[in-house]
């Protein structure tokens, strides 16, 4: 069985946000793996260790800076990782 796990990135909840002209200003801002997505993923991974046969895969869309959630995923103890550009 493949478990497929979408994942993206967020503000840090912990940092305050930035307004400028009328936008958020998200230069500087740590962004992290959206927390129901990484209990999503954690959710996955038990599957995986009662059944050996399951594979994780961890999906994002988005630019080259989404990449960096797929590493978090994958360091986490999913087995693939799929980048939608």
């Amino acid at each position: 069985m493949r478990i497929l796990v979408a994942v993206c990135r967020v503000p840090d909840a912990g940092q305050p946000l930035r307004i400028a002209e009328g936008a958020i200003d998200l230069a500087g801002t740590r962004m992290v793996m959206n927390p129901y997505d990484e209990a999503a993923l954690e959710a996955a991974l038990k599957i995986k260790d009662a059944d050996a046969s399951t594979e994780v895969v961890a999906v994002t869309v988005g630019g080259t800076t989404e990449a960096d959630v797929l590493r978090t995923a994958l360091a986490a103890g999913a087995q693939r990782a799929v980048h939608v550009v």
